[in-house]
């Protein structure tokens, strides 16, 4: 669920502190049709000085310093940290609330939730006429299950009623995970609580139940077409 920030990001290094990771992006054009912007070839000094360069070098990064997510520290530094804490990604963090939830909003200046969106129908598209059965799966983080066991809701609801109203159905990963938890703490299924983000073994094998059964149930597959041990 949290690759909807990297949808909008140019260099990894703005969101992860990582300095690695240039990568091409997708923007809408005015009809809402995917647009690639390349993969940013930098020179070795435009590299060094993406801190301070961002506007010019990666304009379609929505995190470049000073804009979107990331703030440059400058003097007077308190002012900078006190802006830093007022910031909606950073409270998000502070709060235990993923960080990604509010570009799933349809209104948030990123454009987060329609980039997304158009990729899945691109890829739905493209794999229909290879011939191939598509499925759209959406993975949850601890944080997302966190928050639907909390508070009933996912952070990425907003895509999964989308998908649904252009006919792109997605199975009910969380709902089911946390049925299939039965009042255990959704770390169980994570490796560990810190990293939030990737399943262990055991939940990757309910996650591959549910694809599986899911798409029996749609007569995508039929049924006992192959078995999990």
């Amino acid at each position: 669920s949290e690759n909807v920030i990297r949808n909008v990001n140019q260099f990894r290094g703005f969101v992860s502190g990582f300095p690695y990771g240039l990568k091409p992006r997708f923007v809408l054009d005015a009809r809402g049709d995917l647009q690639i912007v390349p993969l940013p070839m930098l020179t070795p000094a435009e590299f060094a000085g993406l801190h301070t360069q961002a506007d010019h070098l990666l304009p379609f990064d929505f995190f470049r310093p000073g804009s979107g997510g990331t703030r440059v520290l400058r003097f007077p530094y308190s002012a900078a940290v006190v802006g830093a804490l007022l910031d909606r990604q950073t409270r998000q963090r502070l709060l235990g609330m993923p960080a990604w939830e509010s570009f799933y909003r349809p209104t948030h200046p990123s454009d987060g939730l329609a980039v997304t969106a158009a990729i899945l129908r691109g890829f739905y598209r493209e794999a229909l006429q290879r011939g191939q059965q598509p499925v759209v799966v959406l993975i949850p983080t601890l944080w997302d299950l966190q928050q639907l066991q909390q508070e009933g809701r996912l952070p990425y609801a907003s895509l999964v009623a989308l998908l649904d109203s252009v006919g792109m159905p997605t199975p009910r990963v969380a709902d089911r995970m946390l049925r299939e938890l039965d009042q255990r703490d959704p770390c169980d299924l994570y490796r560990g609580c810190v990293l939030h983000r990737h399943l262990n073994a055991e939940g990757n094998r309910l996650l591959a139940v549910i694809v599986k059964e899911w798409m029996e149930a749609e007569g995508l597959l039929p049924s006992g077409a192959s078995r999990l041990n």
